[in-house]
């Protein structure tokens, strides 16, 4: 692995780790929305840096966590904060796993169920605002 990836994964595995800490509050306090928007911010630098490295699918993927985590931080909605910490924990367990497929030299592929996760969590999300 070169060392521009590696140093992305270092970065990427301590920005997880301050992700994982920020939903645990959530879980606790979902009507600490200010939290929603750190987690969007810090999200963002997992986006930026893996949109350059033209790591596509984790873009995309922590581009939907920003945009979800911001939404909910405005909507001042406990109950959607509820739905999105839990969709967030799903989304950062995907790019955990395709930072280890990146660590062990494959891919950023990751497993199908990971991929259901993501599609069914997201089709809840769908339903929420469509309920309200």
């Amino acid at each position: 692995m070169d060392e521009i990836l590696q140093e992305f994964c270092q970065e990427t595995n301590s920005i997880i780790s301050e992700l994982v800490s920020i939903l645990e509050n959530l879980e606790s306090k979902p009507d600490d929305f200010s939290a929603l928007e750190a987690f969007g911010q810090k999200v963002d630098r997992i986006m930026g840096a893996a949109k350059s490295l033209e790591l596509h699918k984790m873009g995309s993927i922590s581009e939907l966590c920003k945009t979800i985590s911001y939404k909910a931080a405005q909507s001042k909605n406990t109950e959607l904060v509820t739905i999105v910490t839990a969709f967030l924990f799903e989304a950062v367990d995907v790019i955990k796993e395709m930072i280890s497929n990146i660590e062990k030299g494959q891919s950023e592929e990751i497993s199908p169920i990971s991929v259901k996760t993501i599609q069914g969590a997201t089709g809840a999300l769908g339903y929420f605002y469509e309920a309200k």
